[in-house]
Parts: C-alpha cells; structure tokens; sequence
C-alpha cells in the first residue's frame, strides 16, 4: 500500500496522569501514514484503551500534541468500534437498521437507508442476516453489523480497542479477511488495539511494543509479509518469535 511522506497520525512527547499521580502514559511519540494500519501491543493495564481514547478525541485531558490528518483528534471523523461492541447494539432493531444508525441524520427514508446498507455490505464483501434482531446473530455477525455501522459513515480515520478479544477462533479469522478487504477498498487509516502478537502481525503494516504501566513505546517494528499472509508461513512465526522476544527483554 503506497503511503504519503507526512505521517497521518502524530503523537509526540503523550504523557497522561490519573487523579494528579497515577502515570498511564509516559512520553509516547509515534507516528502512522496515511492508509496505514498500525498495531498497539502491550499488557493489560499498558495504557493501550487510554492512547486509544487520546487519538479518538474522547480523552482531552492529556499533555503532549497529538495531531489526526493535521487536525485536533476532536476535529476528525473517527469511527470507533469498542471492544464491546455487543453492547452498542440496539437489541429492539435488526441488523440493517442497527447499520443504518449514523446516516438516520440525513433525512433519508428507511427504504433509502437500507438499501444504501445493502449496496455497501455488497462492496465490501459482507453478508449478514440483514433482518434478523441482532440477539439472534453469532459473535461474529455482532462484530460485522458494528464495523458495518461504523464504516458506512466514511470515517477519515478508524480505532479499534481489543475487537476479536471474544471471537473464537473461526470467527476471528473471518473478520481478519473482512476487515483486510475493507482496508484494501478504503485506506482507511487504523489504529488496532491488542494483547496477541498474532493478530498484531497478521494485520498490521506496523506495531508498537508498549512497556507495563506506566505505558512507553519500547520497540516499533514495520511489517512487511508479503499478503495475503498466513499464521503457518514459517516467516510469519519467525516474525511473531522474533517480536515476542522483543518485547520479553524489555524493547530495544
């Protein structure tokens, strides 16, 4: 994926503190290209949710610059998918109207809604039960009605706190092929949260080793498997070796 030279998302110099003391984030800079999809790798407890929050526009109390696309966090389009995102469902609607809920602004007749829904699921290569209530639907179909909704808006930028964190295995893999499909058609810049090297490697074009609380950036590594990548490719687990490793020594 070709990137522009000025990064799309700077952080330089983050430090966030709780209650006056308690130190989340110290000294975190990086930065992540326009189309680029960038991993957070830490602990529980690093300060992965915290940045992710800071870069989203829903924390504001922070030191440090943090700039989006050359633009205050809070002046960016930012499609959010949490990691729990079954509790952002709306359990009285069916799926397509679940993914109709950022456009209901404009005005536009619930026939238009759900067939903009329908033309977009086609795009991206996504099939659903569209009229199923959402309670009916597996882990993975509640995942794909949220980053449905999510990205039927066109946000300029995406975050992703911990999103397969409760799919079994069969279901992550499923949407890992999604979620590559939708970043091939829309360069959507993301920023994934997670505990698992594994993910971390199978989807991102860069990722960041955090230290244990307070969180610091102790090793970024550019990944460049060729793709469509493969967790039995013996490069792919050299990879996930080389940076467990890594991380296991404390960075660099």
């Amino acid at each position: 994926m070709q990137k522009t030279e000025k990064p799309f998302v700077e952080v330089n110099n983050l430090y966030k503190v709780y209650d006056g003391f308690s130190s989340v984030l110290d000294n975190v800079s990086l930065e992540i290209a326009r189309g680029e999809i960038a991993c957070i790798f830490g602990p529980n407890g690093c300060g992965k949710t915290t940045l992710l929050k800071i870069i989203a526009g829903i924390d504001k109390d922070y030191q440090g610059k943090v700039l989006i696309g050359g633009k205050s966090p809070i002046e960016v389009r930012t499609g959010i998918v949490p990691q729990d995102y079954d509790m952002t469902l709306l359990p009285w609607r069916n799926t397509v109207d679940n993914i109709t809920l950022p456009l209901e602004v404009n005005g536009y007749s619930r026939r238009v809604l759900r067939e903009i829904v329908v033309e977009f699921l086609k795009k991206m290569g996504i099939k659903l039960p569209l009229l199923s209530p959402v309670y009916k639907l597996s882990g993975g179909q509640k995942q794909l009605t949220v980053i449905a909704r999510t990205l039927i808006n066109k946000p300029e930028f995406l975050v992703m706190d911990e999103p397969f964190a409760s799919l079994d295995s069969s279901h992550f893999f499923q949407i890992a092929d999604v979620l590559k499909r939708i970043w091939n058609l829309t360069e959507v810049s993301t920023v994934l949260v997670t505990h698992d090297l594994v993910t971390a490697v199978l989807l991102s074009d860069q990722i960041f080793l955090f230290s244990p609380k307070p969180g610091r950036i102790v090793h970024c590594e550019k990944i460049s498997l060729p793709e469509p990548r493969s967790v039995s490719d013996p490069l792919f687990v050299e990879t996930v070796n080389y940076l467990q490793g890594v991380f296991l020594m404390g960075g660099e």
